[in-house]
């Protein structure tokens, strides 16, 4: 596992990109899209990195149409900044996108967790402990494997709900949020995850709505604390104060 504090902006884009193998039937712009989406999420490519076409092109094996194409993509998704006249950037750590995901989950999720309770599917139950005990196995294992299982875990309780459509729209807007979260894993907020997880399904099998849906609410509100954490910690991922 990479370490946040390893990488340096004076690297060169070849040295920091984490290259994908390209899927079957997948255009070019669809993988670099998905490539720069995968390093920026997982911090391979910096807040405040200063993006090349041609460099990135050369990394890819593609031409600069489908890197542009991918830029303006992300940029719509605001994960990129393009300035005139000065560049294209990784955007740095907004808490405010971060915060409007997190709210939508606080709210939505919530009331999911409470109608999780009255559905109770022993085959989605199931599954969910089988998450989480291999959670328990990659906890210090294997950061990214670790993150995917988190995101499984809470597509459960949308997929018990039938709310699937949903969940991929949350996840499609999620990339600032899924920044901070992490950098809280590499503060070792992960086992806290685990025992909330545990609890959660506990809830649902008891049928307690009222628990579960406090659970899930205290659950996604310790992003929060994160953030202040995360801020005091790194500085220089946030865009800098005007003075």
């Amino acid at each position: 596992m990479t370490d946040i504090n390893t990488l340096m902006y004076t690297e060169g884009i070849e040295d920091m990109l984490e290259v994908l193998e390209r899927r079957s039937k997948e255009s070019a712009s669809e993988y670099v899209r998905r490539v720069l989406e995968y390093n920026i999420v997982h911090m391979r490519l910096l807040p405040g990195e200063q993006l090349q076409e041609k460099a990135l092109a050369e990394a890819l094996n593609v031409s600069r149409t489908p890197i542009r194409e991918a830029i303006l993509e992300l940029k719509r998704r605001n994960i990129i900044d393009i300035y005139p006249q000065h560049g294209t950037f990784v955007s740095y750590l907004d808490n405010g996108y971060s915060d409007d995901i997190r709210y939508l989950r606080y709210v939505f999720e919530a009331e999911l967790m409470a109608k999780a309770c009255e559905i109770r599917d022993r085959e989605i139950i199931d599954r969910m402990y089988e998450n989480l005990q291999l959670q328990k196995l990659y906890i210090w294992r294997d950061r990214d494997r670790f993150l995917t299982l988190d995101d499984e875990f809470h597509g459960a309780i949308y997929s018990m709900c039938g709310r699937d459509f949903i969940y991929q729209v949350v996840r499609e807007s999620s990339l600032h949020f899924d920044r901070m979260r992490l950098i809280s894993y590499d503060l070792d907020s992960a086992r806290e995850l685990i025992d909330e997880h545990a609890a959660m399904i506990e809830g649902i099998e008891t049928a307690d709505a009222q628990r579960a849906r406090a659970l899930c609410q205290r659950h996604l509100t310790r992003a929060l604390s994160d953030y202040d954490r995360i801020k005091r910690m790194y500085p220089q991922y946030f865009k800098p104060e005007k003075g």
